[in-house]
């Protein structure tokens, strides 16, 4: 993907990124890059529920868009400042859960695998947990991204 703007370049496949314009937010690197789907409409988020940091450079940070709907998007974060990777995955909290769906991110020096659960029995049945960050939807909902070893 490559993307030009006032004063800005963006390249962006797979595992590379290459940018020259970074977010002081996480939601405005987030927003700059996301679009109208053709099954969910738009996805731009409307509120940050949180931003779990991998390492130096690589961050997942959660969106919520709407009522039931959030994402899980890749950022790379430089000095304090995001750009989205334009990695996102959407879920949907009226969907039932059928345990941990391992998901990988490349850091600098590593993979990582996480998950995303919606209760403290599927996380306590998670097995090989690093650790556990929890995020609240405007709804009530917990949300647990699990980052396995």
């Amino acid at each position: 993907m490559l993307l030009l703007g006032f004063g800005s370049i963006t390249i962006s496949f797979k595992d590379f990124l290459f940018t020259t314009r970074y977010y002081k937010t996480p939601l405005k690197a987030y927003n700059a890059g996301s679009g109208y789907d053709a099954i969910l409409g738009d996805t731009s988020a409307d509120k940050e529920m949180g931003l779990c940091q991998l390492d130096d450079t690589t961050a997942l940070f959660l969106g919520e868009i709407r009522q039931n709907l959030f994402v899980v998007d890749e950022m790379q974060s430089k000095n304090g400042k995001y750009a989205s990777k334009g990695l996102s995955i959407f879920y949907d909290l009226e969907e039932e859960s059928d345990g941990p769906n391992k998901n990988t991110t490349r850091t600098e020096s590593q993979t990582v695998s996480w998950s995303i659960l919606y209760t403290r029995a599927e996380v306590e049945n998670a097995v090989d947990v690093k650790r556990v960050e929890t995020y609240t939807h405007s709804g009530g909902q917990k949300i647990y991204l699990v980052v396995f070893n």
